[in-house]
């Protein structure tokens, strides 16, 4: 028996206008998250799994894609950088 590849939905769309380490990120992390789900529906055989291990197996792409989610909010938040001080106190007299 041979595995056979398949073409999940990408977690993360493209973005116009990321960097290139924003597209590596983003890519890591689509490339992961489906290894994930094909490791998921290999593990429960998606296609003859009974109604209750697919709306199971939909929860976790959902829990995978909130995650995905998240993970690039803190890599922007950790691209654009902590506010020093000083400029945290020129915007609070601003």
């Amino acid at each position: 028996m041979t595995a056979r590849a398949t073409t999940l939905p990408a977690l993360l769309p493209d973005r116009t206008g990321e960097t290139d380490a924003e597209k590596r990120f983003r890519e890591a992390i689509n490339r992961l998250g489906g290894q994930l789900l094909q490791t998921l529906d290999a593990a429960i055989m998606l296609r003859t799994a009974d109604q209750n291990a697919q709306r199971t197996r939909h929860l976790a792409r959902n829990d995978l894609s909130d995650f995905a989610q998240k993970a690039m909010h803190a890599f922007y938040l950790a691209q654009a950088g902590t506010p020093t001080t000083d400029q945290i106190r020129r915007r609070a007299s601003d």
